[in-house]
């Protein structure tokens, strides 16, 4: 059975962030510096190009964010802005996600 990730918003992320990397991360969304974003299972990753390229992760359970990682060097309280950039692609694109989703299931149903 597939289960849904759950409902996120965007005051749960600010509360896991600083005001500077919630700020940065939503401006790196806004931006569109998240790529390739997959969620696979509760777990949702992608690329995120800034003044370098690093891959966010973070993994989802039944009360949000349960664990998160970054190849960032950012070392301090909280997520970091490519973490908030991701969760926010998430929570706003998930619409459009999920409708590619489906299209890629109906082609690989159909053997394409």
């Amino acid at each position: 059975m597939v289960t849904s990730p759950p409902p996120l918003n965007e005051s749960q992320v600010k509360a896991l962030a600083t005001d500077q990397s919630f700020d940065r991360g939503r401006r790196y969304y806004r931006n569109g510096a998240i790529f390739n974003p997959v969620l696979q299972g509760n777990v949702l990753w992608a690329s995120c190009e800034g003044s370098m390229t690093y891959q966010p992760r973070v993994t989802l359970g039944p009360q949000g964010v349960e664990d998160s990682s970054c190849t960032c060097p950012y070392d301090w309280d909280g997520l970091c802005k490519h973490q908030v950039a991701l969760l926010l692609t998430y929570i706003h694109d998930r619409d459009r996600n999920k409708s590619l989703r489906a299209l890629k299931e109906e082609l690989d149903r159909a053997g394409l």
